[in-house]
């Protein structure tokens, strides 16, 4: 099935049919070509360029690598991310929370710790990633806070 949008046409794509990449503590679903998962046509949309599922086992995450004009957005599912950059941040992002990072002209940043909310749970999270409007920004670094319990109600 396909829609029509102003920027083009829109692939509706099934979770099954997304890319995969899996090892020993992580399991990520990739709707756009990413590391070793390449699909021509899925370089990305709009000024989106990765919009990422993962699953994550505890005590693990990603360890600092550098960004460069590029906004991510991390929205945990389950459990809680313990984020680090290079610039002195520090945050514990929850679910109902959405972390969006300006990389600007260079920063690094890690995924530190996964913690469970619950005994047995890992991580789930929704990685997003985004060319900046603004190329050459300066980094920064905001946690946003959402009630989704409060606007499924009304």
């Amino acid at each position: 099935m396909q829609v029509i949008d102003t920027l083009g046409t829109i692939e509706l794509r099934p979770g099954r049919e997304r890319g995969a990449f899996v090892n020993s503590w992580l399991d990520a679903r990739l709707s756009f070509s990413f590391g070793s998962y390449q699909k021509a046509g899925r370089a990305g949309f709009g000024l989106l360029r990765a919009l990422n599922e993962d699953r994550l086992q505890l005590a693990s995450g990603f360890a600092m690598h550098p960004h460069r004009d590029l906004d991510i957005f991390i929205m945990p599912l389950a459990g809680v991310v313990e984020h680090r950059d290079s610039l002195g941040h520090h945050a514990f992002v929850r679910p109902g929370q959405v972390q969006r990072m300006v990389a600007g002209r260079g920063r690094s940043h890690g995924h530190d710790r996964v913690i469970p909310l619950a005994a047995g749970d890992a991580l789930a999270v929704v990685r997003a990633g985004a060319r900046p409007l603004r190329i050459e920004s300066e980094a920064s670094a905001r946690l946003l806070i959402f009630d989704f319990a409060s606007a499924d109600q009304g």
